[in-house]
């Protein structure tokens, strides 16, 4: 992976959640309330969109960049099924946002579930 291609992949995504961020940030300053739900649910959703076809993005050039670099072409053998390009494109690309997305969604239904044991306690609806 060249230059320019690693710091669009390691630095795109933090970029777009800390604007992202900011924006709803200076929407509650400026506008002296937050979002409704249904925005913010929305714009989780399209966050996650954008992680996900960035990524799949990424595997996409990632594979046709090897077809057609003739020294990729060299490096693997012609019997390479494409599983190995799959398993290189998840490991690469695709595992760091499944997992974090996942992760999420796991610790906001634990929250959610631990907040109703204790009769809403933690968190209200403001």
């Amino acid at each position: 992976m060249n230059l320019q291609t690693g710091f669009i992949v390691n630095y795109t995504s933090p970029a777009i959640g800390f604007c992202l961020i900011t924006g709803l940030l200076l929407f509650q300053i400026f506008k002296k309330r937050s979002p409704s739900l249904k925005t913010l649910g929305n714009l989780i959703k399209i966050f996650i969109g954008f992680l996900i076809s960035f990524a799949v993005l990424l595997s996409i050039l990632n594979y046709f960049t090897w077809k057609n670099d003739p020294v990729s072409q060299r490096l693997l053998p012609p019997y390479t099924s494409f599983t190995y390009v799959l398993h290189y494109s998840w490991q690469h690309y695709l595992f760091e946002p499944v997992v974090t997305i996942l992760f999420a969604l796991i610790i906001f239904k634990t929250i959610t579930l631990l907040n109703k044991k204790f009769n809403n306690t933690f968190f209200y609806d403001e």
